[in-house]
């Protein structure tokens, strides 16, 4: 059962003041996609995970929550 919750948050097609990138990789053992907005984060997937998971660029631009 699902409750909504209210709007997670707005996506964006380009970086500005104020927002961050979130980073998409593909994990291609079980076929889904990953999606963070830390940057380290994303680096050690990519550089230690590679047998998992191709790192597919930025998918989009986020304004971080509070």
């Amino acid at each position: 059962t699902y409750r909504y919750e209210g709007v997670a948050y707005y996506a964006y097609t380009s970086l500005q003041s104020g927002r961050v990138s979130v980073h998409r990789l593909y994990n291609f053992q079980n076929g889904v996609h990953f999606y963070t907005s830390n940057q380290a984060e994303a680096t050690y997937i990519n550089n230690n995970l590679f047998s998992t998971y191709r790192y597919e660029g930025v998918a989009y631009y986020a304004i971080p929550s509070p």
